[in-house]
């Protein structure tokens, strides 16, 4: 059995619908689906990403340093499964949450810079950013939003990223950045920004119905996109792509463990069942190089419970179950966020101390990505490891500390604090520190 460990990468909380805890499947892509009807058809070179955000009514978090995890919304609503990638080779699961996580943190990012990376709010759980739509380095937030809020937003930020109005466009309020190519759209139901204005006025114009849908396209994209379920995360191009730009972190050269490149045309989700412990996965793709089945047979859903595998010429479309008997993914409870106290001396409990070795956590600021890298270089013998954003309030941890590479944090550039705490047998205490420059 492939072991997930209980390294936490709860980094967005995000909802099951009711159809999937009941075990139904989510809705295949078609021209009224989330992840489809923001997307241009296109002659190649398309990049896409989707997450559904449906936030628990009890509270909510986002960070955007992806992969993605997702909790239920029924009485378990408070559920979150806890999985280690790096301890997993099925392509089948690992394209989705990792390469779909990459694109979606660049996107999730997208929003925090001009000043959105908030709207996901604990106290304001309704009415944040509830899925985003990720489409060629154009962010699509889609939820209920005071617009009122997000235009005061964009026309006082930082004046790098503050934006003014330049008119209207059926239910949107189009913005210009004042320095700089960006560009927004804001309605009530939906956030859009980009750098890039010709991809922003496509996308618009698919929402709008004047361009054409990718999912309506006939091509070979539009085809993967309905013989896939949409899920809960989900990723897609249509080759030939160049992926540089377009995620967050290093760009992956060899995506689903090298069964698919950047020259396919691919489209991979998943979804989880939060009630039964279960997800699902599938990958569609056309294989410009040629279809070696023997690979796909060892390599795809290999720890599923039922797999589906479809081969005719260039063309692949595999799906897979995955239960706790065959992956080792446990839904558990999130802790209540609290607020935290900034000591002004690192002194952590004797007991916490020893558990861990001096210089063992290094700090690295990414400026542009406005996030805080906190890399492990020794092993800590702990029953967990919290990293706090105390300005930004966003933070990343995990219950399988030894042989952990880093955890990252989004932090508020105008001046944070990195805290690193560490738990051993109940006790908790604060080991490391970094103030943001």
């Amino acid at each position: 059995m492939d072991t997930l460990d209980r390294r936490r990468f709860l980094t967005a909380c995000v909802a099951a619908t009711a159809a999937s805890v009941a075990g139904c499947s989510r809705p295949k892509a078609d021209a009224g689906d989330p992840y489809t009807e923001w997307m241009p058809a296109s002659d190649g070179g398309a990049v896409s990403a989707y997450v559904d955000f449906t936030l628990s009514a009890d509270e909510s978090d986002i960070n955007p340093i992806l992969p993605l995890v997702v909790p239920g919304n029924d009485d378990s609503s408070d559920l979150a499964p806890t999985v280690n990638l790096d301890g997993l080779r099925d392509p089948l699961l690992t394209f989705p949450l990792r390469t779909g996580g990459r694109l979606l943190g660049a996107g999730a990012l997208s929003l925090a810079v001009v000043g959105l990376g908030d709207l996901v709010d604990p106290a304001r759980p309704t009415t944040g950013v509830t899925e985003i739509v990720f489409v060629d380095g154009v962010t699509v937030g889609l939820g209920d939003f005071d617009t009122a809020d997000v235009d005061e937003r964009l026309r006082t930020g930082p004046e790098r990223t503050r934006f003014e109005g330049v008119g209207e466009r059926g239910e949107f309020t189009r913005y210009e950045s004042v320095e700089g190519d960006g560009v927004a759209a804001v309605s009530d139901t939906a956030l859009i920004v980009s750098t890039d204005r010709e991809r922003f006025r496509a996308v618009l114009a698919t929402w709008q119905g004047t361009q054409e849908n990718a999912a309506a396209a006939d091509d070979t994209f539009a085809t993967l996109l309905n013989e896939t379920d949409t899920g809960h995360v989900a990723v897609g191009w249509e080759g030939p792509v160049d992926l540089d730009g377009y995620t967050f972190g290093d760009v992956e050269r060899a995506p689903a463990g090298g069964l698919v490149s950047t020259a396919d045309d691919v489209v991979g989700s998943v979804t989880f069942e939060p009630t039964a412990g279960e997800m699902a996965a599938d990958l569609a793709f056309r294989d410009v190089d040629g279809v070696d089945q023997t690979q796909l047979d060892a390599r795809l859903g290999t720890r599923s419970t039922e797999r589906t595998l479809s081969v005719d010429g260039d063309h692949v479309v595999v799906s897979g179950r995955y239960t706790a008997e065959t992956v080792d993914i446990d839904f558990v409870a999130e802790e209540t966020p609290k607020s935290t106290t900034v000591p002004k001396t690192v002194d952590p409990p004797p007991k916490v101390a020893a558990a861990v070795p001096d210089n063992t956590f290094e700090f690295t600021y990414d400026e542009r990505e406005r996030a805080v890298r906190v890399e492990f270089t020794k092993t800590v013998s702990a029953d967990k490891v919290t990293v706090t954003a105390v300005e930004s309030g966003f933070t990343n941890s995990t219950t399988a500390p030894e042989g952990l590479a880093y955890l990252s944090v989004q932090v508020d550039p105008s001046g944070d604090v990195v805290l690193v705490s560490v738990t051993v047998d109940g006790v908790s205490g604060v080991v490391a520190r970094y103030d943001v420059p």
